[in-house]
């Protein structure tokens, strides 16, 4: 699929009242969260024509929501993300086994807004994100989702059984420390009619490369580790 076509399908997603209703329900209950800062792999975005950042981006203010490309963020070149880095209210959306539960997390802050660091491309690169911005990241507190999930995304191979999209765990997070159980299904509505949509035009569903190894396919499945 082209980049001109991809603009249409994100135009063709993005018209689904879903959407609009995810949005109105961010601005009632924002006030949790005060920022989000993706930090997005290049290959996101130059080499993958069908990704949900952009749908997120529909979702979730344009000024909550700011998505810095790289594989490095040196501080010459990204001051305001060190910056965002250095305040006690920001944390990274990651399942180290160190991370803590993002409700608890958020408890903590007496009331001060989440600036909440999301890592997006796939496992391998997020990890590398990970590791090349060590000194950035490295002191900032890790925070997880809870429960058991399994991904909506189903035309793209994910590593684990309960892996989900960058727009799942971002939607997830929200629901959880909004306490509003039904956000993440009026948020993967969207995402699902992107599927459907791909579906009808002959792609194919992807099952885990968890679930694929236990048929006897194996995958190195990647580690959740900084």
């Amino acid at each position: 699929m082209n980049r001109s076509r991809l603009k249409d399908l994100i135009v063709y997603v993005v018209n689904d009242l879903s959407v609009f209703v995810f949005a109105l329900l961010f601005q009632k209950f924002q006030y949790q969260l005060q920022l989000h800062c993706i930090l997005q792999h290049p290959r996101e975005q130059d080499f993958r024509q069908l990704t949900t950042v952009p749908l997120l981006q529909e979702c979730i203010p344009k000024d909550k929501c700011v998505i810095y490309r790289g594989k490095r963020f040196p501080k010459s070149k990204f001051a305001k993300l060190h910056e965002v880095c250095a305040q006690t209210n920001t944390a990274v959306l990651y399942p180290a086994k160190d991370a803590v539960d993002i409700k608890d997390f958020v408890a903590q802050l007496d009331g001060e807004p989440l600036q909440l660091i999301v890592l997006d491309g796939t496992w391998q690169e997020a990890r590398a994100i990970g590791h090349n911005c060590s000194a950035l990241l490295k002191d900032i507190p890790k925070v997880k989702i809870t429960g058991s999930w399994r991904s909506e995304f189903v035309i793209k191979t994910q590593p684990t059984d309960e892996s989900v999209s960058t727009l799942e765990a971002v939607a997830i997070a929200l629901s959880q420390i909004e306490q509003i159980p039904d956000f993440i299904t009026i948020a993967r509505k969207p995402l699902k009619a992107l599927c459907d949509f791909q579906i009808q035009h002959g792609a194919q569903i992807h099952e885990s490369k968890e679930s694929l190894a236990r048929k006897g396919i194996k995958y190195r499945i990647f580690e959740k580790k900084f």
